[in-house]
């Protein structure tokens, strides 16, 4: 197991290694400034291991090589910067998880992640691949349970290759999942959340300027978008669960959950007592810009969840055949626009 006990900040971690390295090397140190600082780290194993650097600046997402239980200990990780180009790595607080993995407790607060494959702020990239090659495929669990993620700024880049199977896709919490079974129980995503409403408590925590919170999104420039998760090929059960983020996706998207799969034709997706938040302008739904107008992109209270080219669903876009949603509200408003369907708007509460 692993235990955090105080709160991390990835932004406090740079300028103490800077800092560090000041005492050590005086003015003759290399990195002057935090925000220059490159991570190395180390990708295959034995003869084939070679050495990687991060984008200037930023966090390296950790592989688990092991079964994992990430205790967070209600502490938060602040700031987590990620940015992994021309690789296979996914972006997130862990990259590739191949390994069950279990995290609870745990609150990540303004993760900047952007990937050339797929991006979330817990989890990049779910998917149950053998040891080396010619093993048997193990099962894959990831269960995350008690997570909350505030101003989530999520971006997959990439391109989706069709002889791959890398996904490019991207979520609040876990951008992509192939494998056994994904569990996400009493877990928000949101722009916006005070710890404490008295406006005369010094503590209490403020909102964002409302320039600057209409930039935090999750997005997917080719592939799919969700508000939790983006694609998910594997059972999935959501209990409990809040999202309020702005989600665009190119391929599906959804307020929740951007697309299930059943990989093995007798799951179906689980769904209850959780809710799609919406954003709005002066409490109304904007109409306008569409995403083909000008600002679209920085405009508060523009459309909450959206699909350029396929199909948006206020909970989700696609989703098993026999799924079961109980107790379950979105309020978000909804834009999709393909050559098949044209444009379709929905911005009216759904109730399920």
């Amino acid at each position: 197991m692993v235990s955090q006990q105080e709160d991390l900040s990835w932004t406090d971690f740079r300028t103490n290694v800077v800092n560090q390295i000041h005492i050590s090397h005086g003015d003759n140190r290399v990195v002057r400034e935090a925000d220059k600082l490159s991570v190395c780290y180390a990708t295959g194993s034995g003869t084939y291991t070679s050495l990687k650097y991060t984008q200037p600046g930023c966090y390296a997402p950790v592989n688990p090589q092991f079964v994992m239980s990430y205790e967070g200990n209600t502490h938060k990780i602040n700031d987590l910067l990620v940015n992994v180009k021309v690789d296979t790595l996914a972006g997130g607080c862990f990259g590739n998880v191949t390994k069950d993995l279990y995290v609870k407790d745990l609150k990540l607060v303004r993760p900047d992640i952007t990937s050339e494959t797929s991006a979330g702020a817990l989890v990049g990239f779910g998917i149950n691949i053998p040891d080396r090659y010619g093993d048997p495929v193990k099962p894959l669990n990831i269960s995350v349970e008690n997570v909350f993620v505030q101003y989530p700024k999520i971006t997959a880049t990439g391109e989706k290759d069709a002889a791959s199977d890398t996904e490019v896709d991207a979520g609040a919490l876990v951008g992509a999942f192939s494998g056994t079974e994904l569990t996400i129980s009493k877990t928000m995503a949101a722009d916006t959340y005070r710890t404490k409403v008295a406006a005369d408590d010094a503590e209490a925590e403020k909102d964002l300027d409302t320039a600057v919170e209409a930039t935090y999104r999750i997005r997917s420039q080719y592939g799919v978008a969700g508000g939790l998760a983006g694609s998910v090929s594997g059972k999935l059960t959501v209990s409990g669960c809040v999202a309020s983020v702005y989600v665009d996706g190119y391929d599906f998207a959804g307020g929740l959950v951007g697309k299930v799969v059943d990989n093995k034709g007798d799951q179906p997706a689980r769904i209850e007592n959780s809710y799609v938040g919406g954003h709005t302008s002066a409490g109304k739904f904007l109409v306008h810009p569409t995403p083909a107008e000008e600002n679209f992109d920085t405009t508060q209270g523009r459309y909450n969840v959206i699909s350029r080219d396929t199909i948006a669903g206020g909970l989700a876009a696609i989703l098993p055949s026999g799924s079961q949603v109980e107790r379950t509200y979105v309020s978000a408003s909804v834009y999709m626009h393909s050559d098949v369907y044209g444009t379709v708007l929905l911005l009216r509460p759904i109730l399920k």
